[in-house]
């Protein structure tokens, strides 16, 4: 719905949308100031000429039992303000909208690709951490995920968003440390049209907004640069986040999985970690033990890797004895990771079905 207000505070333009929205006729209305359709049309839905700024974003404004979202723009004639134009949606149309950008997000891959069952473990610690992760994922409270890089701290994020009531809305991933500081903060928050050089003429939402009613995961959290922490925190906070260049904020419900392989109580004692973020984020958290510390899950791994590249390249291929000796008496610095990327290379390179380490 349209309505167009003069300089003169009198309504000159009220389309056919806005007569069915509102049950008001275009001609009860038209020619008359705003405040002598008081008792037709909500205060709410006009600007302040005197006092208000050239634009508003989104508003809500609740009238005969429908919620409204409602935006007013400025008619500009030689940069002078003229008046303005009030538009008008209804909350629910709104809401689909959200919803038709969710089911976008989800043919693109935003879904977990991973559930607790390719979680592969058979040592207590492991078992341990699985155990305590299936019981977090039932809720909507933050989780930090702790460990080495390679131990499959993405895996269980997925795992947990897949387990949870959110599974079929948006997982939206994003790593911390492989963005710049500006170019992080503009992929979280958004930003809308013009809020700097090159960017969108349409704007563009923020991974917090593409996560609205699922999971956003934030990798390598422990790189995010402190600036970016304090506007992160009064997202959690507010629940709400606020695009650069914008003056308003939208609401926003997601839940939140986090991980790190640093320490965040020692980065917060030397000043590198806001110690308020990382208390609100250490509400659950998981330990996921290095491969070092998890042998009984070494071969079991092994295997379930090379089952994977079988099926993918129609072979069936095994690993020798020896094979599994040398996998197992290996330190693994690079956890499991490592030996997904060794079991392959022996797959690629054996001559036999039978895999084999050269001497």
């Amino acid at each position: 719905g349209i309505v167009g207000v003069d300089e003169k505070d009198r309504i000159f333009a009220f389309n056919a949308a806005a007569e069915a929205m509102l049950g008001v006729q275009a001609r009860s209305v038209l020619h008359r100031t705003v405040p002598e359709t008081a008792q037709l049309l909500p205060r709410a839905f006009f600007l302040n000429q005197e006092t208000s700024p050239a634009r508003r974003d989104a508003h809500i404004v609740h009238f005969h039992q429908t919620d409204f979202s409602v935006t007013s723009a400025p008619i500009l004639r030689n940069q002078v303000r003229r008046g303005y134009f009030t538009m008008l949606q209804p909350f629910a149309e709104e809401e689909r909208t959200q919803h038709r950008l969710r089911l976008q997000l989800l043919k693109k891959g935003h879904t977990s690709k991973y559930c607790f069952d390719d979680i592969v473990a058979a040592c207590p610690e492991m078992c341990r951490a699985k155990t305590i992760a299936q019981k977090m994922a039932a809720t909507s409270a933050s989780v930090l995920l702790m460990g080495e890089s390679g131990t499959g701290k993405e895996l269980f994020a997925h795992a947990i968003h897949h387990a949870s009531p959110r599974r079929d809305m948006p997982f939206v991933a994003i790593n911390c440390a492989a963005l710049s500081e500006s170019l992080l903060e503009s992929e979280l928050f958004g930003y809308d049209e013009g809020a700097f050089t090159g960017a969108s003429r349409q704007g563009k939402p923020g991974k917090f907004e593409l996560a609205d009613g699922g999971t956003i995961f934030l990798d390598e959290i422990g790189e995010m640069p402190l600036l970016i922490q304090a506007k992160f925190l009064r997202v959690i906070e507010t629940g709400e986040v606020t695009r650069l260049g914008s003056e308003s904020s939208k609401k926003v419900d997601f839940r939140l999985v986090a991980a790190t392989n640093r320490n965040l109580e020692e980065m917060c004692a030397q000043g590198l970690f806001r110690s308020d973020l990382y208390y609100r984020l250490n509400i659950l958290s998981v330990e996921i033990p290095p491969l070092r510390e998890r042998r009984e899950d070494i071969v079991p791994l092994a295997r379930f890797f090379l089952s994977r590249l079988n099926k993918k390249y129609n072979k069936t291929k095994i690993l020798s004895y020896s094979a599994i000796r040398r996998l197992e008496h290996y330190r693994w610095p690079g956890n499991v990771r490592e030996l997904r990327n060794v079991i392959e290379r022996l797959f690629i390179t054996s001559p036999t079905d039978i895999l084999e380490f050269e001497s």
